[in-house]
Formats: structure tokens, C-alpha cells, sequence
């Protein structure tokens, strides 16, 4: 396990029907501060349902509810607070990913058990995209494999948090056997300084709507 899992925690969204939906989230402050993925509704089972409680659960098994502070809905995330002690932040890379760069995603999946762990994909940054994709500036992974499970971090070689996930999308002309890479998409790091420089300060971000 990447060393820089160890900031990253289990995310999961319950819906007022009970379903749920498992991500990852990452710490961005020592008093239970996250950043994740949010969204007023969540695709459970091919469902869209609303969603109404988020709950946390840390890789040593504790878990708790998560307090949901500010969210930036164009980029379908929010930071969040958890009652939770001994987090330790990620660290975030302020340099932009290159084209070619190897970077390595983390993603959330249920084993056999219905237990959360995390795994971890290889791919390589083949695009950017300065002036948006999906009305976002984003970039593009190719990987070999593709993703499983909810979204999360995506780190450099480092362990370093340059991205988070914000979509999955196979090539029109994808077939089995082919050996065309899946791709992947990602928020960058810049794109999410309102959030942590929000939370850092203690004040909602401007822009930001409040929960």
C-alpha cells in the first residue's frame, strides 16, 4: 500500500432509502478536515437517489459521521469535518502535472466480506485540457486496467496529491481484447486551492455554497 493512503480515508454516502456509495476522501487538516467528492444525489445500483448522511470510516476500522461544511458544486466537491483524532494531512504538489507523467490512482471497493479497502491503479497523464472538459479544466489518465470502485486521490511518484478523480470514460471504439487504454479524468490541484486554502484559514471559501 502506497504510504500516502494513510492520509486518505473511506467515504461513504448513504441515501434516505439506505443505500450507499463508497469513495475516498482525503484529510486535509489534523482537526478532522476532508476534502471529497459530493453531490446532492448519487448513483447507487444504475438508481439515482438523494443522498442524505456521509459517514467516514478510517483504515483502522473507526468510523463516524461526517459534518459537511462548504461544497463547490462545479467541481463535485466539498470539504467535510469528522470527530475523529489522529488524522494526519496528505501532502498536495503545487506544480502541474506533465503530459507522460506516471501518476498512480486510489480507488474504493468492497472485498468479498463487504469490507472497504483501497486499491491502487497505474496510469499515465495523456492530455490537458486548460480550457475545460465537461465545463471543468481537468487532464486525462490511459491506464491498462481499468478503475474499480468509487474515486479518490491521485498521486504522484512522490505520494504527493496532484488530482482528484472526477469522472471514468472507456473510448467509443473500446472493445475487449483490443489493448486500448481506459481513461480516467481529473481535477487538479489548483482547481481545488479555494477549498484548502478555505480550510486552512478557517473561513467558507469564496464561492462556495454552504451545507
Amino acid at each position: 500500500m502506497n504510504p500516502q493512503s494513510q492520509g486518505v480515508v473511506f467515504k461513504e454516502t448513504k441515501s434516505a432509502q439506505g443505500a450507499l456509495s463508497l469513495d475516498l476522501a482525503v484529510v486535509v487538516g489534523e482537526d478532522g478536515l476532508l476534502l471529497g467528492y459530493w453531490a446532492p444525489a448519487v448513483k447507487v445500483g444504475g438508481v439515482i437517489v438523494e443522498a442524505s448522511e456521509v459517514h467516514i470510516q478510517l483504515p483502522d476500522g473507526r468510523r463516524a459521521e461526517a459534518k459537511l461544511l462548504a461544497a463547490k458544486p462545479e467541481l463535485s466537491l466539498a470539504l467535510f469535518q469528522v470527530p475523529l483524532d489522529g488524522l494526519g494531512p496528505v501532502t498536495f504538489r503545487d506544480e502541474p502535472v506533465r503530459v507522460g507523467e506516471s501518476v498512480t490512482v486510489l480507488t474504493a471497493v468492497r472485498d468479498k466480506k463487504g469490507s472497504p479497502r483501497i486499491i491502487e491503479r497505474s496510469g499515465k497523464v495523456t492530455a490537458l485540457y486548460p480550457r475545460g472538459w465537461e465545463g471543468r479544466k481537468a487532464w486525462q489518465i490511459e491506464m491498462s486496467t481499468p478503475l474499480k470502485g468509487g474515486g479518490g486521490p491521485v498521486l504522484d511518484a512522490r505520494g504527493r496529491v496532484v488530482g482528484m478523480m472526477m469522472g471514468d470514460r472507456q473510448p467509443p471504439d473500446k472493445r475487449q481484447g483490443t489493448g486500448l487504454p481506459y481513461r480516467s479524468y481529473a481535477i487538479s490541484v489548483a482547481l481545488l486551492r479555494p477549498l484548502l486554502e478555505g480550510a486552512a484559514s478557517g473561513q467558507r471559501p469564496a464561492g462556495s455554497e454552504e451545507i
